[in-house]
C-alpha cells in the first residue's frame, strides 16, 4: 500500500511537473510575444515620430516661405504706393502746366488783338499788321500744340495712376489673403 502512495504520488509530482513546464512555456512564449509586441509597438511610434518631425520640417519650410511672399508683397505694395504719389505730384504738376499754358494762350491771343487794334489806331501798314498778326496767330498755334500735348500728358498720367491704383489693390488684397 505504501509502494501505491509512493507510485501515486511520484505520477501526481511527475503529472505537475509536466504541467509546470507546459505553464513555464507558455509564460516564456507569452513574455517573448509581449517582447515582440512592445519591440514593434516601439518601432512603430519610433517611425510615427521621424514622420512627425518630417511633416514639421515640412511646414516650417512652407511657413518661411508664406512669410518671404508676404514681406515681397509687402514690400511691392510700398512701392506701387511710391509711384502713386509721384504720379499724382506728376499729374498735379501738368494740370499746373496747363493752366499756364492756356493763361499764355490767354495772353497771345490779347496781344494779337492789341496789336490789331493797336495798328488800326497807328494807321500802320496792312502789310505789318498781317505779319505781326500772323507771329501771334503762329504762337497761338504753338501754344494751342502745347495744351494739347500738356491734356495728352494729364490723360496718360490719370491713366497710368489708375493703373497703378488697380495693382496696388490686387495687392492688398494679395496680401491680406496671406
Amino acid at each position: 500500500d505504501q509502494q501505491d502512495r509512493i507510485t501515486s504520488l511520484q505520477k501526481k509530482l511527475s503529472d505537475m511537473h509536466e504541467k509546470n513546464q507546459k505553464y513555464m512555456g507558455e509564460i516564456s512564449r507569452l513574455q517573448e510575444e509581449r517582447f515582440a509586441n512592445m519591440q514593434k509597438s516601439n518601432s512603430e511610434s519610433h517611425s510615427q515620430l521621424l514622420a512627425l518631425q518630417e511633416e514639421k520640417r515640412t511646414q516650417m519650410l512652407e511657413i518661411n516661405e508664406l512669410k518671404m511672399k508676404a514681406a515681397g508683397q509687402a514690400h511691392q505694395i510700398k512701392m506701387l504706393e511710391q509711384e502713386k504719389e509721384i504720379t499724382e505730384k506728376s499729374l498735379t504738376a501738368a494740370a499746373e502746366a496747363k493752366v499756364e499754358a492756356e493763361k499764355a494762350k490767354a495772353e497771345a491771343e490779347k496781344a494779337a488783338s492789341d496789336a490789331k487794334a493797336q495798328m488800326d489806331a497807328a494807321g500802320s501798314s496792312e502789310a505789318n499788321v498781317r505779319s505781326e498778326l500772323k507771329e501771334a496767330l503762329a504762337a497761338c498755334e504753338t501754344l494751342k500744340a502745347k495744351a494739347a500735348g500738356y491734356e495728352s500728358e494729364v490723360t496718360e498720367l490719370r491713366q497710368s495712376k489708375e493703373q497703378h491704383q488697380g495693382e496696388l489693390q490686387e495687392h492688398k488684397k494679395a496680401a491680406e489673403g496671406l
